[in-house]
């Protein structure tokens, strides 16, 4: 008999039996003209109802309940409970009778007493730098423990009264929304203390506060247009657009939901994305999540050409049921005139979706419109090497499990992936974190969350990396070891100690010094196959001494005057020293890098390489010269072949010049009151380099010698092989036979080792090409 009663409800007039019509509520016609209640199921949890996707109904069967709701407010109707919530039963043929009252009518008769009221709600949960979470939404007086109706989430910092980002779900069904709810004025919400917002968006406010910015109310009507679209709108993140109640629409005109958009923008591309992106949900009947907000900083310049912030907007598309996403950029500068480097955030991948461009006629390479592009998520989400990363005093960048070290960019571009749920180490050895809220420990763990937001352990703090630096430059430790090398040398390394249980040492450096004569035989280290995405624009510092070279300043070593004073000693003539050393030009010792400071990723790494034990006497035109083209030549072959490299960097004997009898003598640099010399300056610079994998390897040899003038036997150590490596020159304009600029060629390794046994063992098969 149940199956009976069911096929009852499903089936027309048919052998006598009475149909009974369900209720069909159609969005723009069966709802009352103004203050609409809330459509929502009786399970409050599963929140509103929606239409179908292929027309405006929303179908109830009989029997069924929904409940309409008033909040902020009660039912104009007498007959309806004083309560803001009711349950209503469809009864027949669109007529729905409230629960325990007498009212029975259609739901274009019930209204509220004024427009469902929206309650704005902070978290204690952090995001971003000195962000909150919080929600727009609808409270509702009932026992349900889903009494708030969530539309809208958001973080917001009410330190500088700016909405970081926005989110909401555009339903599939979006075509179907309500149409023509009125526009109402926008309100502050308990944000913003102190400032009525209202006030701030007039044309005549703007060009008052734009002048005194850029000191002059010329300039500033330069930017700020009486007529047109050239001022800054209030523009949703949500958009009114993206909901489909009269309701819900006007929850988004909260100043809490928008930020200065130029209106040209706004009104142009930026609209034009958002009406794509709705497209996208009913052209595939899928509900989006998206993300809204601003990103990264624009400026313009004031009367003394100085520059001033302005904002980029983002909004990043997700389709949770096909994990399919896309990150939408654009610029918020109509002023701009190209497209610079400061603008792109990654690659343009907005070709790759014709969908976007399907449905609109909209420019999006037009500046004045707001200039538009489109990125992978996960290229949105990453950690961008050289943008996402503190300006200064960035912390070091390590796995979870430290054994394995530092983060690594990709290969292909500046980008380090870390999936939401992951975590990843944070460190400032030798100083702690700048910001509050951070444990004054010089380390902790960050989880990603999303959109490169992190959260940090055992804190309140949410952030993007670039937000989190540290007291100062990560500082180095140098440790030497007991470990015998070469003659009456010690085993060292050079990197940073973090205060951990295990692994807590990260070497970026190892070498082989010999204090007695004050020289570093040989310096060792890996350079990545992502090379080529290093950070860059890393300020030089000052050489440390680090506990080495007692007794002497090498600072002061290594100044010319000093050098020219050390020379005339050694050759017995100021003259002839100040022949070799130039006041002026490359002729002079220069702290030649061992492990060069282009050969890290990181700005702590590369800094790492500013130790005087990591140093030997250079001739600066052949530090400058050949020598760096070496460099050069073998970190992009690491890049070309995508292999991490071993080098060793070293000299083999001491330089010698004639003195004054014509008498060769070995060239310091320091002398002590006891006569002792140290600092020798190389006759020969090698660097070895290894493909662990290929087995392949070269010894480079370089004569530390402008003066030289032709090659002789004394400077050969094996058969040049330079001309079986083509992809030595492929990218260097350099003259390796060159003598002023350091005279270049290559040894196998094994020939190589057979006069310098010390290099550290390993199998090279065959020649690195």
């Amino acid at each position: 008999m149940e199956v009976f009663k069911f096929i009852l409800v499903l089936f027309t007039i048919k052998n006598n039996f009475i149909w009974i019509e369900s209720c069909e509520i159609t969005i723009n016609e069966d709802l009352a003209g103004h203050n609409q209640p809330l459509l929502l199921h009786t399970n409050l949890k599963d929140g509103f109802l929606y239409p179908n996707s292929d027309d405006e109904t929303i179908q109830i069967n009989p029997g069924e309940s929904i409940v309409l709701a008033c909040p902020g407010g009660q039912f104009d109707e007498d007959s309806i409970s004083t309560n803001d919530n009711v349950r209503a039963e469809c009864t027949q043929e669109n007529s729905f009778v409230v629960e325990n009252k007498d009212f029975t009518g259609s739901l274009k008769d019930i209204s509220c007493s004024r427009n469902p009221q929206t309650k704005v709600k902070t978290t204690l949960d952090k995001c971003s730098r000195d962000g909150v979470k919080g929600t727009i939404g609808f409270h509702v007086n009932a026992k349900s423990k889903h009494n708030y109706q969530s539309i809208i989430d958001f973080c917001h910092n009410a330190k500088i009264g700016h909405t970081v980002y926005a989110h909401t779900k555009i339903p599939a069904q979006i075509k179907n929304h309500q149409k023509g709810v009125a526009r109402v004025e926008f309100k502050q919400d308990n944000f913003f203390k102190g400032i009525s917002v209202r006030n701030v968006y007039r044309k005549t406010e703007q060009v008052k506060t734009i002048a005194n910015i850029v000191g002059s109310m010329e300039l500033a009507e330069d930017f700020i247009h009486d007529k047109g679209e050239y001022f800054f709108a209030k523009g949703h993140l949500v958009a009114k657009a993206d909901f489909i109640f009269g309701s819900q629409q006007l929850a988004t005109f909260s100043y809490v939901n928008a930020i200065p958009m130029w209106q040209n923008v706004n009104g142009k591309n930026w609209a034009r994305l958002e009406e794509s992106v709705r497209n996208y949900a009913s052209d595939r009947n899928r509900d989006l999540e998206v993300w809204t907000g601003s990103l990264g900083i624009l400026q313009i310049k004031d009367a003394n050409r100085k520059s001033h912030d302005l904002y980029l907007h983002r909004s990043v598309v997700y389709d949770s049921i096909s994990k399919a996403g896309v990150a939408f950029i654009t610029i918020n500068n109509p002023y701009l005139k190209s497209l610079d480097d400061e603008y792109v955030v990654c690659k343009d991948v907005c070709d790759d979706l014709p969908w976007f461009n399907y449905k609109s006629t909209w420019r999006r390479d037009k500046y004045d419109s707001g200039y538009t592009y489109c990125c992978k998520v996960d290229d949105f989400r990453n950690i961008t090497i050289n943008k996402d990363l503190a300006g200064h005093n960035q912390p070091l960048l390590l796995h979870t499990d430290l054994e394995h070290g530092f983060l690594y960019p990709n290969s292909d571009d500046e980008t380090i992936q870390i999936n939401p749920g992951e975590s990843i180490v944070l460190a400032c050895p030798g100083g702690q974190f700048d910001e509050d809220g951070i444990s004054t420990d010089d380390n902790v763990r960050a989880e990603c969350t999303q959109e490169n937001s992190f959260v940090v352990e055992d804190s309140d703090f949410t952030t993007s990396l670039k937000d989190i630096s540290c007291s100062r430059n990560p500082q180095t430790e140098v440790k030497t070891t007991l470990d015998k090398c070469s003659r009456d040398g010690v085993k060292g390394t050079i990197g940073f100690h973090v205060n951990t249980k295990k692994h807590n040492y990260q070497s970026v450096i190892d070498f082989c010094h010999n204090a007695k004569i004050g020289h570093t035989v040989y310096a060792h280290t890996k350079i990545p196959a992502q090379i080529k995405n290093h950070q860059k624009g890393v300020a030089r510092v000052e050489f440390k001494q680090d506990n080495f070279f007692k007794g002497i300043s090498l600072r002061n070593v290594y100044k010319k005057t000093e050098q020219i004073k050390t020379i005339a000693n050694i050759v017995g003539s100021m003259e002839l020293a100040k022949d070799f050393i130039h006041e002026k030009g490359e002729y002079y010792f220069a702290r030649g890098h061992l492990v060069a400071k282009a050969d890290f990723i990181f700005a702590s790494q590369q800094l790492a390489t500013f130790s005087y034990v990591n140093v030997i006497p250079m001739w600066q035109s052949i530090n400058a010269g050949n020598w760096f083209s070496i460099e050069e030549s073998v970190r992009n072959y690491a890049i070309d072949k995508n292999r991490d490299l071993d080098v060793w960097t070293g000299s083999l004997g001491i330089m010698q010049i004639e003195d004054v009898h014509g008498e060769l003598q070995d060239i310091y640099l320091h002398r002590n009151a006891e006569g002792k010399q140290s600092i020798p300056v190389p006759k020969l610079l090698f660097k070895v380099v290894y493909d662990s994998i290929g087995k392949a390897g070269v010894a480079f040899i370089t004569i530390n010698n402008p003066y030289l003038k032709s090659l002789d036997d004394e400077y050969v150590v094996c058969q040049d092989v330079c001309d079986d490596m083509p992809w030595l020159n492929e990218k260097s304009t350099w003259k390796r036979d060159k003598y002023d600029k350091g005279y270049t060629y290559c040894c196998k390794v094994d020939d190589f080792r057979n006069v310098f046994p010390d290099l550290p063992e390993f199998q090279a098969r065959k020649l690195l090409k």
